[in-house]
Protein backbone atom coordinates (compact mmCIF):
# COMPACT_ATOMS: atom_id res chain seq x y z
CA UNK A 1 0.00 0.00 0.00
CA UNK A 2 1.26 3.53 -0.81
CA UNK A 3 1.74 5.96 2.08
CA UNK A 4 1.65 9.62 1.05
CA UNK A 5 4.44 11.85 2.37
CA UNK A 6 3.67 13.70 5.59
CA UNK A 7 2.53 17.32 5.36
CA UNK A 8 5.30 19.89 5.26
CA UNK A 9 4.59 21.26 8.72
CA UNK A 10 5.09 17.76 10.21
CA UNK A 11 8.60 17.23 8.78
CA UNK A 12 11.24 17.80 11.41
CA UNK A 13 13.65 20.48 10.30
CA UNK A 14 17.24 19.41 10.78
CA UNK A 15 19.33 21.86 12.79
CA UNK A 16 21.21 24.39 10.75
CA UNK A 17 24.98 24.06 10.77
CA UNK A 18 26.98 26.67 12.64
CA UNK A 19 27.79 29.57 10.36
CA UNK A 20 31.31 29.60 9.08
CA UNK A 21 33.15 32.61 10.48
CA UNK A 22 34.38 35.01 7.84
CA UNK A 23 38.06 34.76 7.03
CA UNK A 24 40.30 37.10 8.94
CA UNK A 25 40.62 40.33 7.02
CA UNK A 26 44.15 41.50 6.31
CA UNK A 27 44.99 44.83 7.89
CA UNK A 28 48.70 44.96 7.35
CA UNK A 29 48.74 45.99 3.70
CA UNK A 30 45.29 47.31 2.72
CA UNK A 31 44.08 50.69 3.91
CA UNK A 32 40.72 50.78 2.18
CA UNK A 33 37.39 51.64 3.74
CA UNK A 34 36.64 49.59 6.83
CA UNK A 35 40.22 48.51 7.46
CA UNK A 36 41.94 49.27 10.72
CA UNK A 37 44.97 51.48 10.64
CA UNK A 38 48.13 49.75 11.82
CA UNK A 39 49.96 53.06 12.19
CA UNK A 40 47.53 54.40 14.80
CA UNK A 41 47.49 51.09 16.69
CA UNK A 42 51.30 50.89 16.80
CA UNK A 43 51.68 54.54 17.82
CA UNK A 44 49.31 53.89 20.72
CA UNK A 45 51.28 50.78 21.68
CA UNK A 46 54.57 52.72 21.68
CA UNK A 47 53.06 55.47 23.82
CA UNK A 48 51.75 52.93 26.33
CA UNK A 49 55.09 51.07 26.47
CA UNK A 50 56.96 54.36 26.96
CA UNK A 51 54.74 55.28 29.93
CA UNK A 52 55.18 51.81 31.43
CA UNK A 53 58.98 52.00 31.08
CA UNK A 54 59.07 55.43 32.72
CA UNK A 55 57.03 54.06 35.66
CA UNK A 56 59.43 51.12 36.00
CA UNK A 57 62.36 53.56 36.00
CA UNK A 58 61.08 55.53 39.02
CA UNK A 59 59.40 58.13 36.75
CA UNK A 60 62.73 59.07 35.19
CA UNK A 61 62.60 59.60 31.41
CA UNK A 62 65.16 57.86 29.25
CA UNK A 63 65.68 56.97 25.60
CA UNK A 64 64.88 53.28 25.02
CA UNK A 65 66.75 53.47 21.71
CA UNK A 66 70.00 54.41 23.46
CA UNK A 67 72.08 51.32 24.26
CA UNK A 68 74.11 53.29 26.84
CA UNK A 69 71.05 54.48 28.77
CA UNK A 70 69.39 51.05 28.62
CA UNK A 71 72.60 49.39 29.86
CA UNK A 72 72.81 51.85 32.74
CA UNK A 73 69.19 51.20 33.75
CA UNK A 74 69.35 47.42 33.49
CA UNK A 75 72.88 46.65 34.68
CA UNK A 76 74.01 49.72 36.62
CA UNK A 77 76.33 52.62 35.87
CA UNK A 78 79.45 51.89 33.85
CA UNK A 79 78.65 48.24 33.19
CA UNK A 80 78.92 48.47 29.40
CA UNK A 81 76.80 45.33 28.96
CA UNK A 82 75.27 44.63 25.58
CA UNK A 83 71.62 45.56 25.08
CA UNK A 84 71.01 43.75 21.81
CA UNK A 85 68.02 41.45 21.32
CA UNK A 86 69.81 38.28 22.44
CA UNK A 87 71.15 39.88 25.64
CA UNK A 88 67.75 41.30 26.58
CA UNK A 89 66.00 37.97 25.90
CA UNK A 90 68.58 36.17 28.05
CA UNK A 91 68.01 38.70 30.85
CA UNK A 92 64.24 38.17 30.62
CA UNK A 93 64.63 34.39 30.71
CA UNK A 94 67.07 34.33 33.64
CA UNK A 95 65.65 37.02 35.93
CA UNK A 96 62.23 37.84 34.48
CA UNK A 97 63.21 41.49 34.24
CA UNK A 98 60.07 43.49 33.31
CA UNK A 99 62.06 46.46 31.98
CA UNK A 100 63.99 44.25 29.56
CA UNK A 101 60.70 42.75 28.29
CA UNK A 102 59.21 46.24 27.80
CA UNK A 103 62.30 47.39 25.90
CA UNK A 104 62.13 44.34 23.61
CA UNK A 105 58.43 44.99 22.96
CA UNK A 106 59.14 48.69 22.36
CA UNK A 107 61.85 47.94 19.79
CA UNK A 108 59.64 45.39 18.00
CA UNK A 109 56.68 47.80 17.89
CA UNK A 110 58.92 50.61 16.64
CA UNK A 111 60.21 48.40 13.83
CA UNK A 112 56.67 47.37 12.88
CA UNK A 113 55.57 51.02 12.96
CA UNK A 114 58.31 51.96 10.52
CA UNK A 115 57.18 49.24 8.10
CA UNK A 116 53.49 50.14 8.52
CA UNK A 117 54.20 53.81 7.76
CA UNK A 118 56.09 52.81 4.64
CA UNK A 119 53.24 50.54 3.49
CA UNK A 120 50.69 53.28 4.12
CA UNK A 121 52.79 55.85 2.26
CA UNK A 122 53.14 53.49 -0.70
CA UNK A 123 49.39 52.82 -0.66
CA UNK A 124 48.58 56.54 -0.58
CA UNK A 125 51.06 57.27 -3.38
CA UNK A 126 49.54 54.49 -5.44
CA UNK A 127 46.04 55.89 -4.98
CA UNK A 128 47.02 59.48 -5.76
CA UNK A 129 48.47 58.77 -9.20
CA UNK A 130 46.34 59.98 -12.09
CA UNK A 131 45.08 57.29 -14.41
CA UNK A 132 47.12 56.73 -17.53
CA UNK A 133 45.43 57.54 -20.81
CA UNK A 134 46.30 56.74 -24.39
CA UNK A 135 45.15 58.23 -27.65
CA UNK A 136 45.21 56.22 -30.82
CA UNK A 137 44.24 56.92 -34.39
CA UNK A 138 44.63 60.69 -34.21
CA UNK A 139 48.03 61.12 -35.85
CA UNK A 140 47.87 61.71 -39.63
CA UNK A 141 50.19 59.67 -41.83
CA UNK A 142 52.47 62.09 -43.71
CA UNK A 143 55.30 60.10 -45.24
CA UNK A 144 53.41 58.14 -47.90
CA UNK A 145 54.95 57.57 -51.34
CA UNK A 146 53.18 59.45 -54.14
CA UNK A 147 50.43 57.53 -55.93
CA UNK A 148 50.14 57.22 -59.70
CA UNK A 149 47.22 59.70 -59.78
CA UNK A 150 49.28 62.46 -58.22
CA UNK A 151 52.27 61.80 -60.50
CA UNK A 152 50.14 61.93 -63.64
CA UNK A 153 48.78 65.35 -62.72
CA UNK A 154 52.20 66.83 -62.24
Amino acid sequence: KYDPPPPLNKIANPPLPDPVPPPERPTSFYYGKGQTDDVARLEFTLERLTKDMIKLNDNQKFNPNSPKQVSTILFGAGSGESTNKDALEALCASTGNAMARKILNYRKAKSELKRARLRKERWNNHRSRPPTTTTTGTTPITNLPPTSATTADA
